[in-house]
């Protein structure tokens, strides 16, 4: 008689544990709270820029972010603001 009442608890006891939460299994990743900047794009909508006329550049970050507001825009090294006036003729390239 008690060999079945001890089967049935050990039963029992195997279908407790199978059902249980596993608790070893990775939590998912959560959404990076504070993103960081790692790359930004300088660009234009001008692909020719004549005397007197003026520029403007968007900055946008690898989140999407444009942060054109925020950057500093230099010109032969020094600070200008954005639209960029190109009053003199002189040939810029790309670094």
């Amino acid at each position: 008689m008690k060999t079945p009442f001890l089967l049935k608890l050990i039963l029992f006891g195997f279908l407790v544990s199978s059902c249980s939460s596993n608790d070893d299994s990775p939590a998912p990743n959560p959404v990076d709270p504070d993103p960081t900047v790692t790359a930004i794009t300088l660009s234009t909508a001008v692909t020719e820029v004549n005397t007197d006329s003026q520029v403007v550049f968007s900055v946008i970050s690898n989140l999407d972010t444009d942060l054109s507001s925020q950057s500093t825009f230099k010109l032969d090294g020094v600070t200008t603001t954005n639209p960029i006036s190109f009053n003199s003729g002189r040939v810029f390239s790309r670094c």
